[in-house]
């Protein structure tokens, strides 16, 4: 919660962030919100928090199948969650190379939030930028990067962790 001073005063802000409090005359009618310049972390449970996705280098050794290559938690707030996943081929030709952040463990399912390359016969690696997604939840809820891909001949493609990204941020 806010509290606003009168005209002149300062508003203290409930992570301890004081800024001066603005006369109505002021252009934009309000108060102003101070930013983080201090390098330090935001605080959990406040705006701008960040939490990451842990993951792992996966083979997707079955063409065709989803697998997991990370997960992350959100706690409750409203969050938007980004990603991005690249993909080495190992001597494979990909028909298709797909991504999502999914709400179910190793599951496409709909494809609305998917993002897919279906480039055919390419036998060099991919990199997708997945969709953002924005969650609203009231309890704990488990996300899951997924990856998919179609391919041929050569060893299995190789999801990689290292080169891919998955994080949150809490907007409100």
């Amino acid at each position: 919660m806010l509290v606003a001073g009168a005209d002149g005063e300062k508003s203290q802000f409930p992570n301890g962030l004081q800024t001066d409090h603005l006369s109505e005359n002021t252009v934009g009618h309000g108060v102003s919100v101070p930013g983080r310049t201090s390098g330090v972390a935001i605080e959990t449970g406040y705006v701008g928090q960040i939490i990451y996705g842990s993951g792992a280098n996966v083979s997707l050794a079955v063409s065709g199948t989803v697998y997991n290559v990370a997960s992350l938690t959100l706690t409750p707030g409203v969050w938007l969650v980004f990603s991005s996943i690249e993909c080495d081929a190992g001597g494979a030709a990909f028909t298709l190379f797909g991504g999502k952040i999914s709400e179910d463990s190793a599951a496409m399912g709909d494809i609305t939030f998917a993002v897919r390359d279906l480039s055919t016969n390419v036998a060099n690696g991919r990199f997708l930028t997945v969709p953002t997604r924005s969650f609203n939840t009231a309890v704990n809820k488990t996300l899951y990067l997924v990856a998919q891909a179609a391919w041929s001949g050569g060893t299995a493609p190789l999801a990689n962790w290292g080169l891919s990204s998955f994080y949150a941020v809490r907007i409100a």
